[in-house]
C-alpha cells in the first residue's frame, strides 16, 4: 500500500523540492549529459522497498478493534462480580444448613455409642470367666507332660552310655589300624621323595639346555629382524628409483611436445617470413624505389624475432643438459643396487647356515618332548597314590574327631547334671549345639574332597591344554604352507615388477639417445649459423636436416646389457623370497620353543608345591593321631567318674520329684483361685478405663478439629489477601506496559507519517530527475561526440539518495517493533484470562471449604448448635465473605487505568 498523494505535505519536503529543482537546473545548464545507471538504482529501490510500507488506515483498524476488545472486556468483568455475590449467598446458607445437620447426627451417635458400651461391659464378663476355666485345663495338661519327659530323658541317657562304650572300642581298633597305615604310607614318601630329587635333577639340566637353546633363539631372532628391516629399506629405495623414472620419462615427454611444437612454430615463421620477403622484393622491383627508413625498420624487427627464437633454442639446449645429468644419477642408483644385490646374496647364505641350526634345535626339542611325557606319567602315577592315602587319613581323622565330640558331649552333660532339674535342658540344648559342630565338620571335609577334585580337573585340563598346543603346531605348519603359497604368488607379482623395469629402462635408453641426438646437432647448428650467407637459409637448412633425419634404433650392447640386468633382477628376487621365507619359518619355531618351556616350568612348579603340601600334611596327622590316644585314655577314665556320680545324681532327683510334685499341686490349687479374681477384676478396671480414654480422645479430636478449621480459616483468608496483592501488583505493571506500548505506538505513527511525507517528495524529485534523463537521451541521440562522453552524477544527488536509503532502512525497523508490541498485548490479555481462571478457582475452594467466620462464633458452635440462631451467623458470614470478596474482586485485571485506581480507593 503506498501513502495518499493528497495528505498535507510539511515546509521540509517543500525545501527538498525547491532544493532538488534548483539543483536539476542548475545542472542542466553546467553539465550537458546525466548518468542512467543511478537513476536505474533508484529505480530499483523504489520496487523493492513499496512492498514494506503500511498503511495509516490499516494501523487505525488495529487501534479500533482494540478498544472494542477493551469495552467488551470491561462487560465482562461485571457481569463476573455479580455471579460472584450470588455464589457467595448461596454458599453460606449451604453451610448453615449443613451446621444443623451435623448436630444432629454427633447427638444420636452419642446415645448409640452408650448402648455399645454396657453391652460389652457383659460380654467382658462372661469372657473372663471362660478363660479362668481353660487356664485350669492346660495347668494340669502341662504336668502330665513333664512327668511323661522326665522318664523319657532317663531312657536317653542309658541308650548314650551303652553307645559310648562301643564308640571306645572301635576307636582303640581304628587307632592301630591308623597307625600300620601311617608307617606304610611314611615308606612309600620316602621312596617318592628320592624318585622326586632324581626327576628334578633331570629337570634341572633340561632347563638349563633350554636356556641356552633360548639365547640362540633370541639372538636369532636380532638377526632376522636387522636383515629383514635392510630388505624393507632396499625395497623402499626400489619404489623411489621407480617413482624418479616416471618422473623423468613423464619431462621427456613433456620437453619432447614442447620441441615439436616450437619446430613447427618456428617452420611457419620461417615459411610466412620467406612469403613475405619474397612479395617485398617483388615490389622493391616493380618500384625500383622506395623508403629507406621502412626497409632498415622492417630489417630491425626481423633481426629481434631471430635473437629471440636463438635465445629460446639456448635456454632449451640447457635444459636438456640438466636432463642429461638427471639421466647420470639415476644410472649411479642402478650400481649401488646392484652391489646391494650382492649383499643380499650374502645374507642368503647366512640365513641357510642358521636354518641348519634351527633344524637341530628342532631335534633337540622333540627329544625333550619325550622325555616331558615320561615324566608326566610318572607324575600322574604319584598323583594317584597320594591323592588315595590322602583319602583314607581324612576318612580315619573324620572317624576320630567324631568320636572325641560324642564323648565331649557326655562330659559335659555329666557335669551340668550335678545341678538342679533345670540344668536337664540346658545339656540338651550343648547337644545340639554340638550336633551342629559336627555338620560343619562334615562340611569342611567334604570342601577337602572338592579341593582334591578341583586339583584333579586342573591335571585334566593342563592335559587338554597339552592337546590345543599340538593341534595349534599342526594350525601353525598348516599356515607356513599358506604362506609359501602367498610368497610364490608373490615371487609372479615381482617378476611383473620386474618385466615392467627392463621395459623402463629401455625407454630411458632410447630418451638419453635421442637427447644427445639433439644437443649434437643443436651444436652443430651453433657452429654453423655464422659460416652461411643468410639467416634464413641457414634456418631451412637445419629444420629439412633435422625432419629427414632417421628415427634412433637400439644398438646390441644396450639390449646384452638389458638382459643382463634382468637376470639379476631375477636372482635378487628369488634371494629375497628364499629370506623371506626363512625369517618366517625362525619366528615360528622360536615362538613354539618359548611355549613349551613355559609350559615345563609351569608344571615343575605345581609338582613341587604339591609334593611340600603333602609332607606337611601327613606330619601333621601323625601328631594329631598320638595326641588324640593320650586324649581318649584320659577321657575314659573320667567317664568312669561321671557315670558314678550319674548314679547318685538319678536317685537324689527322683526322691526330689516326687516332693516337687506334692507342693506343686497345693501351690497350684490356691495360686488358680487367687489368679481367677485378679483376673476377673483386673479385667472390669481396664475395660472402663478404655472406654474412658475412648470417650476423652474423641472429645479432643472434636475441640482439635474445630480449632484447626478456625486456622484454616485465618490462613486462607491471609492466603487470599496475599493472592490479591500479587494480581494488584501485576495490574499495576500491566498498565504501565499498557501505557508504554501507547506512547511507542504514538511514536511510531509520528515516525510512519514522516517516512510517508519523505517518500513523496522523493517521487517527485525522481520524476523530474526522470525527465531530466529522458532529455538527455534525446540530446545523445542527436549528438554523437556526447554518447562517448564521461558522465559524471552530482554530488547532491548522490546526498539525496543516501538519505532516502537511510530512511528506508528504518521502515522494516520499526514495523519490527510495531509487530511485537502487537504479540505483547496478545500475551498480556492471555495472562489476564489465565489470572481471572485462577481466582474463579480459589474463590470456589474458599468458600467451599472455609467459609468466613469470626473465631467465637465457631467455638459456641462446636458446643452446641441451635436452628434459632442460624440466621444471625448467615448474615455474619456474608457481611465478612462480602468484604473478602471485595478484597477478591481486584484480582481479575481492569481494561483501564481509572479503573486500576478505582479498586485502590476502595
Amino acid at each position: 500500500m503506498e501513502p495518499s498523494s493528497g495528505a498535507p505535505e510539511p515546509a521540509a519536503s517543500d525545501g527538498i523540492v525547491s532544493q532538488s529543482a534548483a539543483g536539476t537546473t542548475a545542472d542542466d545548464a553546467g553539465e550537458e549529459t546525466k548518468v542512467p545507471d543511478v537513476i536505474v538504482e533508484e529505480q530499483r529501490l523504489n520496487v523493492h522497498h513499496r512492498a514494506k510500507y503500511i498503511s495509516i488506515n490499516k494501523y487505525k483498524e488495529v487501534v479500533k478493534k482494540l478498544t472494542a476488545l477493551r469495552q467488551s472486556h470491561a462487560q465482562l468483568y461485571d457481569e463476573k462480580q455479580s455471579l460472584e455475590q450470588d455464589m457467595e449467598e448461596r454458599i453460606n446458607e449451604a453451610v448453615s444448613s449443613e451446621r444443623h445437620r451435623a448436630a444432629v447426627r454427633l447427638t444420636a451417635a452419642l446415645a448409640e455409642r452408650t448402648e455399645d458400651y454396657d453391652a460389652l461391659v457383659e460380654k467382658t464378663q462372661s469372657d473372663l470367666r471362660l478363660a479362668t476355666r481353660k487356664h485350669s485345663e492346660q495347668l494340669e495338661r502341662a504336668r502330665h507332660e513333664y512327668f511323661v519327659q522326665t522318664k523319657h530323658q532317663e531312657e536317653q541317657i542309658e541308650a548314650l552310655k551303652a553307645a559310648n562304650a562301643r564308640l571306645e572300642r572301635e576307636h582303640r581298633e581304628e587307632i592301630k589300624h591308623y597307625k600300620e597305615e601311617n608307617q606304610s604310607l611314611l615308606d612309600g614318601l620316602e621312596a617318592d621323595t628320592c624318585e622326586r630329587e632324581k626327576i628334578a635333577r633331570q629337570v634341572e639340566g633340561e632347563m638349563e639346555r633350554t636356556k641356552l637353546c633360548f639365547e640362540e633363539k633370541e639372538l636369532l631372532k636380532e638377526t632376522l629382524f636387522e636383515k629383514e628391516a635392510e630388505i624393507e629399506n632396499l625395497k623402499q629405495q626400489n619404489m623411489e628409483l621407480r617413482e624418479q623414472v616416471q618422473l623423468t620419462e613423464q619431462l621427456n615427454e613433456h620437453h619432447n611436445e614442447r620441441i615439436e611444437e616450437y619446430e613447427r612454430e618456428s617452420e611457419k615463421r620461417l615459411e610466412q617470413e620467406l612469403h613475405r620477403s619474397t612479395k617485398e622484393r617483388k615490389e622493391l622491383e616493380e618500384r625500383h624505389a622506395g623508403d629507406i627508413e621502412e626497409r632498415e625498420r622492417k630489417l630491425e624487427e626481423l633481426l629481434k624475432h631471430k635473437e629471440a627464437a636463438l635465445e629460446e633454442a639456448r635456454l632449451k639446449a640447457e635444459l636438456l643438459i640438466n636432463k642429461v645429468r638427471q639421466h647420470e644419477e639415476a644410472n649411479e642408483e642402478i650400481k649401488r643396487l646392484t652391489a646391494e644385490g650382492n649383499e643380499k646374496t650374502r645374507l642368503q647364505r647366512e640365513l641357510d647356515k642358521m636354518r641348519a641350526t634351527c633344524d637341530t634345535l628342532d631335534n633337540d626339542l622333540q627329544a625333550r618332548k619325550v622325555t616331558v611325557a615320561a615324566l608326566t606319567k610318572e607324575n600322574k602315577r604319584l598323583q594317584s597314590e597320594v591323592d588315595r592315602s590322602r583319602e583314607q587319613i581324612e576318612e580315619k581323622a573324620d572317624a576320630h574327631e567324631k568320636a572325641q565330640e560324642e564323648i565331649k558331649i557326655l562330659t559335659e552333660k555329666l557335669q551340668k547334671n550335678k545341678a538342679e532339674c533345670g540344668a536337664m535342658e540346658e545339656t540338651l540344648r550343648e547337644r545340639d549345639l554340638k550336633m551342629e559342630r559336627m555338620k560343619r565338620r562334615s562340611v569342611s571335609l567334604e570342601g577337602r574332597l572338592k579341593e582334591v577334585e578341583e586339583l584333579e580337573e586342573a591335571l585334566r585340563k593342563e592335559k587338554e591344554k597339552r592337546q590345543e598346543l599340538e593341534k595349534n603346531l599342526e594350525e601353525a605348519k598348516g599356515s607356513m604352507r599358506m604362506k609359501e603359497a602367498e610368497l610364490a604368488d608373490a615371487l609372479k607379482a615381482l617378476a611383473e615388477q620386474k618385466e615392467s623395469r627392463d621395459r623402463f629402462e629401455r625407454m630411458y635408453c632410447e630418451v638419453r639417445d635421442s637427447l644427445e641426438r639433439t644437443e649434437a646437432k643443436l651444436q652443430e647448428t651453433i657452429k654453423v649459423l655464422p659460416v652461411l650467407p643468410t639467416p634464413f637459409g641457414q634456418e631451412l637448412a637445419f629444420l629439412y636436416r633435422h625432419m629427414r633425419a632417421p628415427p634412433p634404433r637400439h644398438d646390441k650392447e644396450s639390449l646384452e646389457s638389458q638382459h643382463a640386468l634382468r637376470e639379476r633382477w631375477e636372482a635378487e628376487k628369488e634371494l629375497r623370497m628364499d629370506l623371506e621365507r626363512v625369517g618366517k619359518a625362525m619366528k615360528g619355531r622360536i615362538d613354539e620353543l618359548t611355549a613349551e618351556t613355559k609350559m615345563q616350568s609351569e608344571a615343575l612348579l605345581k609338582e613341587k608345591n604339591l609334593r611340600g603340601s603333602l609332607e606337611t600334611r601327613l606330619k601333621t596327622m601323625a601328631k594329631l593321631l598320638d595326641d588324640k590316644e593320650v586324649e581318649f585314655k584320659k577321657a575314659a577314665e573320667e567317664k568312669e567318674k561321671f557315670e558314678r556320680e550319674l548314679s547318685k545324681i538319678s536317685d537324689a532327683l527322683r526322691k526330689r520329684e516326687v516332693e516337687l510334685e506334692e507342693i506343686l499341686k497345693a501351690h497350684g490349687d490356691a495360686s488358680a483361685a487367687n489368679r481367677k479374681l485378679e483376673g476377673a477384676l483386673r479385667e472390669k478396671h481396664t475395660n472402663v478405663e478404655r472406654l474412658r480414654d475412648a470417650f476423652k480422645q474423641k472429645w479432643e479430636h472434636r475441640e482439635r478439629a474445630v480449632l484447626e478449621l478456625h486456622r484454616n480459616k485465618e490462613a486462607a483468608i491471609g492466603e487470599r489477601q496475599r493472592a490479591m496483592e500479587a494480581l494488584k501488583s501485576r495490574i499495576e505493571a500491566q498498565a504501565k506496559l499498557l501505557e508504554e506500548s501507547r506512547k511507542r505506538e504514538k511514536k511510531l505513527e509520528g515516525e510512519l507519517q514522516r517516512s510517508a511525507d519523505e517518500r513523496s517528495a522523493l517521487e517527485r524529485l525522481l520524476a523530474k530527475r526522470n525527465k531530466t534523463i529522458q532529455e538527455l537521451k534525446r540530446v545523445q541521440a542527436r549528438s554523437p561526440r556526447l554518447r562517448t562522453a564521461p558522465t559524471q552524477p552530482s554530488v547532491k544527488h548522490d546526498s539525496r539518495i543516501k538519505a532516502l536509503e537511510k530512511s528506508v532502512r528504518a521502515i522494516p525497523e520499526i514495523l519490527r517493533s510495531i509487530h511485537a508490541l502487537h504479540a505483547k498485548h496478545r500475551d498480556s490479555e492471555e495472562l489476564k484470562r489465565g489470572l481471572e481462571a485462577e481466582n474463579e478457582d480459589l474463590k470456589y475452594v474458599l468458600e467451599t471449604r472455609y467459609p468466613l467466620r469470626r473465631s467465637e462464633e465457631v467455638k459456641e458452635e462446636s458446643v452446641s448448635l441451635s436452628p434459632r440462631e442460624q440466621p444471625s451467623t448467615r448474615n455474619q458470614t456474608s457481611t465478612t465473605s462480602s468484604v473478602a470478596l471485595g478484597s477478591s474482586r481486584s484480582g481479575s485485571p481492569p481494561s483501564s487505568p481509572g479503573q486500576v485506581c478505582e479498586l485502590f480507593v476502595r
